[in-house]
């Protein structure tokens, strides 16, 4: 998708992030670059199945956010 000014393009971002700090791991990535946040799907994270892939988050909820960017 374009416009008579900027080239558009989209994105997928798959991040597994903290559930309390979502929200600002999403305006972090609309304050750079011109990149926007349009969609995102919030799943849970089984922690079992993390730890037998030996990463461990702490005791924080983890969430994995499927994010849909446009980028200009």
């Amino acid at each position: 998708m374009t416009n008579s000014v900027y080239v558009v393009r989209h994105a997928v971002l798959d991040a597994h992030v903290s559930f309390n700090e979502i929200n600002q791991f999403m305006e972090a990535i609309n304050k750079t670059n011109f990149m926007t946040v349009i969609d995102v799907d919030i799943t849970q994270v089984d922690e079992f199945e993390v730890m037998a892939e030996r990463y461990f988050y702490g005791s924080d909820d983890v969430v994995h956010a499927r994010m849909r960017i446009e980028v200009l």
